[in-house]
């Protein structure tokens, strides 16, 4: 009887920690992660297919709902924005999200809340520091705007 207790304890020591779920893309919410800066550059880099269910703008940042197909390789995101501004007031600013899927040709459906820092897609020139950002792949009822 003490075999199978002693037995049973070590199983359990060993398949606990392997029970833990694995994470599929990036999670930008998460604590222990600092959140990814936006960037401004080249819109025409290359990017994985991508579905962006929403956007919202929450303060300095903006969240985006995510869903791609993967889950036999690590994901990454970047967030691009044009470095041309628009002559419309407010100024707009064309953005673009990079997917890297890193060849991960599974099909499995990920759905994932992706959080980046907008700031250095502000608009530093305009008084008023604001800029409608142009999400490519998103129709909004309401203009992303950040106000600074």
């Amino acid at each position: 009887m003490k075999k199978y207790l002693v037995y049973s304890i070590m199983l359990l020591a060993f398949a606990l920690p392997s029970c833990k779920s694995a994470k599929n893309g990036m999670n930008h919410n998460s604590p222990e992660k600092s959140m990814p800066l936006a960037e401004i550059g080249d819109l025409n880099t290359e990017s994985a297919a991508v579905d962006i269910q929403s956007a919202e703008i929450k303060g300095n940042s903006i969240q985006l709902v995510v869903s791609y197909s993967g889950g036999c390789a690590e994901h990454s995101f970047r967030l691009m924005g044009s470095a041309i501004l628009t002559k419309s007031l407010p100024p707009q600013r064309a953005v673009k999200l990079i997917h890297t899927n890193n060849g991960d040709q599974c099909k499995k459906m990920i759905t994932d809340t992706l959080m980046f820092d907008v700031t250095p897609l502000a608009n530093n020139v305009s008084k008023d520091k604001t800029v409608v950002l142009n999400l490519d792949g998103v129709v909004t009822l309401k203009p992303l705007m950040l106000a600074f």
